[in-house]
């Protein structure tokens, strides 16, 4: 995974653009006021195992945007 968080605290914005593998299952929290929410849950591809969704750089893209944290 590589990627990149942003948050605009004024706005209460959060942006992730970033890249994943195609294996495992990749997921991103955020806690806010005391309350966690999902910024992601992405499956694994269908037919994807270890040996092969791991190799190589990370190539599936990534982008989420959440608004009134």
């Amino acid at each position: 995974m590589l990627g990149e968080f942003t948050l605009d605290a004024d706005t209460r914005k959060l942006k992730f653009r970033g890249l994943i593998d195609g294996f495992p299952l990749f997921e991103g929290y955020i806690k806010v006021d005391g309350f966690t929410r999902t910024i992601f849950q992405i499956p694994p591809l269908p037919g994807v195992s270890p040996a092969d969704g791991l190799l190589g750089p990370a190539n599936r893209a990534v982008e989420v945007d959440l608004s009134n944290l």
